[in-house]
């Protein structure tokens, strides 16, 4: 008796719709459909989406290979490419909030791509809210993830934050280029 409750509560429970979402034939993801565009989030983004009422919001920005190569002073010899972006960047990330605490940066592969990514907490303007953040390599640009809510949300959205995550692909049918060295 108990089991056929819960079956049918959980049967009853809205299951969300979600889209495909492609820009400018780099990458595609994919996204719930309660989040709507919005061009209020970070200037410099390709993709900007939220849901003011579950406090989900999602960014990603993308940064061409040929220009972090003298940005980020890199030697090649040192680490890679990859790795050397996730840090500068985690450590401009650690500079905007209060009480940051990071997970470890986890290596990871996204569809095919090699990909870093880790979580924080902190807070911002006086929210504390929990992001979770992957920096993925393409053929020509590394591309950043963001995606976060309200610390609060954490466990709600988990699931919901991976799915959008995993389903990062960069498009290759995009006109030839050839792929820079790493």
């Amino acid at each position: 008796m108990v089991i056929s409750i819960v079956l049918f509560l959980v049967s009853c429970e809205k299951q969300e719709d979600w889209q495909t979402v492609t820009i400018q034939d780099k990458f595609s993801i994919n996204l719930p459909t309660s989040l709507t565009k919005t061009n209020q989030l970070a200037p410099d983004a390709l993709l900007q989406y939220q849901n003011t009422a579950k406090e989900l919001y999602v960014v990603v920005i993308n940064d061409p290979k040929r220009n972090l190569y003298s940005v980020l002073n890199w030697d090649k010899n040192e680490k890679g490419l990859l790795d050397e972006y996730s840090e500068q960047a985690k450590m401009g990330i650690q500079q905007k909030l209060i009480n940051p605490n990071f997970s470890p940066l986890e290596s990871i592969h996204i569809n095919g791509l090699n990909a870093r990514k880790f979580t924080v907490t902190g807070i911002k303007n006086n929210h504390r809210g929990y992001y979770e953040i992957a920096y993925v390599e393409g053929d020509n640009d590394v591309y950043q993830i963001h995606i976060w809510t309200k610390l609060d949300n954490k466990e709600k959205l988990s699931d919901v934050i991976k799915k959008i995550i995993n389903s990062f692909k960069e498009q290759k049918n995009r006109t030839a280029k050839k792929r820079l060295p790493k």
